[in-house]
């Protein structure tokens, strides 16, 4: 009888401890429903029974979903303006329309020479015998070291014959300042490249007077009656903006500026974007081989040349020159024909590039607003008389029987590329959700 009674008072001890715990726990939580619950009896219990649970529900369905959402990464956008003293000039990349500037060719090379050209820069619809036998053409003219790069380097239009006048906030400058370029255009010149002896411009004031003023000769006069032109016939200046690291890519950026015609290329701003990374953003970075700022134009070129050198063991002409280590020949025209386009221009190529060349996480844009005037005449025939480059073109197109305007119309291009405002615009990809926020 003792051994049970003690039994009994061991058990009500426990109890006692444990009810002590639930009323310790009641009433020092910060959960006021919880020790209203152990306070209160009857109906107002029951009340708060009901409160608590509606609560604490709601509260484990807001957590499953902020986990919901934060499983799909999502990001904000920030916008912000900035107004500078002075901006850092682009980069401005010009290319003649006409790849060839030369009259000492005869028709038969000209068309030889067409079907080179249009094959290999914008991948022209043509058979392999048409190719083969403009190859042989230009063998037996020019020896079998031949290439397309040489010839087009060869029959360029020179900066030196395409420059009239040109002007740097109100200073004068010359084909001194221009770099040249190999492009997806051919051969190209760049204002403001940074390299070399090029430093780096700043405009300091907005407006035309402040910025790049050109008077350029795009000497259709040269032009042959076959029109070596990636988008023949036009006549004129192909034109693109970039940053001064970047690479031009005229095939997706440039845009036309017509002879006979004032041209005005106002930048609105500089346009600066900072994506992120996967998961949260599509962007990425890598080291290129051949250069030292990645981008995707250059990566696109650095893709292509280890197409052609790793699958079809040869140089690609576009770029020979950027790969200085390489032992390995120029691609032939059957090599190109049958190996080194096909494979970059079909459905797995393409997406092979887009896999090895994501989009930067920091890039700039320069958004231009074009609008045109037309060139007064008889001020540009006063304007000849100070201007010795000018008044020999003019005599030597007199002499050709030639009339000043019709020069005018057909050859000149004034352009002016500028600042309309020193604006830096910045748009910045961040995190709406991390893991932090989802642990607090």
């Amino acid at each position: 009888m003792d051994t049970k009674q003690q039994h009994s008072t061991n058990e009500d001890s426990s109890d006692s401890a444990s009810v002590d715990l639930e009323e310790d726990f009641a009433t020092t939580t910060s959960c006021h429903g919880v020790g209203h619950i152990f306070t209160n009896a009857g109906s107002r219990r029951s009340m708060w029974f009901t409160i608590t649970l509606i609560c604490s529900v709601a509260c484990i369905c807001q957590c499953f979903i902020i986990v919901y959402d934060a499983s799909f990464f999502p990001t904000r956008v920030n916008i912000k303006l900035e107004y500078n003293i002075e901006s850092l000039f682009p980069s401005v990349t010009i290319c003649n329309t006409n790849l060839i500037a030369s009259l000492s060719i005869g028709d038969v090379e000209y068309k030889n020479a067409l079907t080179l050209y249009r094959y290999y820069y914008i991948n022209d619809n043509r058979t392999f015998g048409e190719l083969d036998e403009a190859e042989k053409f230009f063998t037996r003219i020019y020896g079998k070291n031949f290439t397309i790069h040489d010839y087009i380097v060869k029959y360029r239009f020179r900066i030196e014959d395409m420059i009239i006048s040109c002007q740097w906030d109100s200073n004068p400058c010359g084909p001194q300042n221009f770099s040249q370029v190999v492009t997806d255009y051919g051969i190209c010149y760049t204002f403001n490249s940074g390299q070399g002896q090029h430093p780096l411009l700043h405009q300091r004031a907005s407006g035309s007077f402040h910025g790049l003023k050109l008077i350029l000769d795009v000497q259709q006069y040269l032009y042959p009656t076959y029109p070596i032109s990636i988008q023949a016939p036009d006549a004129g200046i192909r034109l693109s903006i970039h940053s001064f690291n970047e690479i031009p890519n005229m095939d997706s950026q440039g845009v036309f500026v017509p002879p006979g015609a004032h041209s005005y290329v106002s930048i609105t701003s500089t346009h600066l974007f900072t994506s992120l990374e996967p998961p949260w953003g599509q962007c990425g970075d890598k080291k290129l081989k051949y250069f030292s700022h990645y981008s995707r134009s250059a990566c696109r070129r650095e893709f292509e040349v280890d197409i052609a050198a790793d699958m079809c063991n040869c140089s690609y002409h576009h770029y020979h020159h950027y790969n200085h280590q390489s032992q390995k020949p120029i691609c032939s025209t059957q090599q190109l024909f049958e190996c080194v386009l096909p494979k970059l221009t079909n459905g797995e190529g393409k997406i092979n590039f887009n896999r090895y060349c994501p989009h930067p996480c920091q890039q700039s844009d320069y958004p231009m607003v074009l609008s045109y005037a037309g060139i007064a005449n008889y001020a540009t025939l006063q304007m000849a008389h100070n201007n010795s480059v000018l008044a020999n073109l003019m005599r030597k197109q007199k002499l050709a029987n030639a009339t000043a305007q019709s020069f005018i119309r057909e050859n000149l291009v004034y352009l002016d590329v500028y600042f309309r405002e020193l604006i830096t615009s910045l748009t910045i990809e961040s995190k709406a959700t991390g893991y932090a926020q989802v642990l607090s």
